[in-house]
């Protein structure tokens, strides 16, 4: 039996978009589930998915699941732009199928938002794991706890060559300020989420943590593996856009160094992947 939340409590939409997500998505699901915070909305929206992963889903009980299917199959973009639209919470936090909350990791989040007003996301330190659910990486990309400048954090991922900030199970923002601003899921999957990220970063600070609460489950089915050798070209391109669009400084050096970064980046990534999976 659940617990019944307190009424001050934000509601929090938790949105698991699935595909072909048999092997993991039960112990996503669980995952949310037994989070510490409980006043959640579990969204649950399936792109036409070919095994079993709806006869997974409707094992678990939990009133807080709603199930949706796409009438035909969409994509990343599409099927996680509808979300926004099917959650009804204060804050959003979109989970891949494969990945895993830790406990506490709905009510820290919440409570960061919830103290910092300006903030429009928060994000902390996750693990990554294999698909076993072994801890191979905890990488520290966030030493302390504070709250930046929107516009100084995406200037730092230009500059870094990569995508600082994390994964979406990684990330809450408001839900609130992503549909005033009609912000959606475009371009490239690789940066699906840092291309979110950037827009939503010009409207507020974001608050990061370096507490690890979530993980990232890496194995070489994961779209993450099968694109790891276009990494480099998908952020020049990103870069690229950004710089042109005007919207946030970047000088030709930083420019550079981002882009000489993300070959690096993908580098390092490559060989992780050939060492650990």
């Amino acid at each position: 039996m659940q617990s019944s939340p307190q009424n001050n409590d934000p509601l929090v939409s938790i949105c698991i978009p699935t595909f072909n997500a048999e092997k993991y998505i039960k112990k996503t699901i669980n995952s949310i589930v037994n989070q510490s915070y409980k006043n959640i909305e579990i969204i649950i929206l399936d792109d036409c998915s070919t095994d079993s992963t709806m006869k997974m889903i409707g094992s678990i009980d939990d009133l807080r699941i709603k199930v949706f299917q796409n009438e035909s199959n969409l994509g990343p973009q599409k099927t996680w732009s509808k979300l926004i639209d099917l959650a009804e919470g204060s804050f959003f936090k979109i989970v891949c199928h494969d990945d895993v909350l830790y406990e506490e990791c709905v009510a820290v989040q919440v409570n960061m938002l919830v103290e910092n007003d300006r903030a429009v996301l928060v994000a902390s330190n996750r693990d990554v794991i294999d698909k076993d659910g072994r801890v191979v990486f905890s990488p520290a990309r966030f030493r302390k706890d504070m709250r930046v400048s929107g516009g100084k954090l995406l200037q730092s991922c230009l500059r870094k060559g990569t995508n600082l900030i994390g994964e979406p199970h990684a990330v809450m923002v408001r839900l609130d300020v992503i549909r005033d601003a009609n912000i959606r899921f475009e371009g490239n999957f690789y940066l699906i989420d840092l291309e979110f990220y950037s827009k939503l970063l010009l409207l507020g600070d974001a608050f990061i943590l370096s507490r690890r609460l979530s993980a990232f489950r890496v194995y070489r089915e994961t779209a993450s593996y099968q694109l790891s050798r276009s990494q480099a070209a998908c952020f020049v391109e990103f870069s690229k856009n950004i710089r042109s669009g005007g919207v946030i400084r970047i000088s030709l050096f930083d420019y550079w160094l981002g882009n000489t970064m993300s070959l690096y980046n993908q580098t390092l990534r490559y060989i992780f992947y050939k060492i650990f999976l």
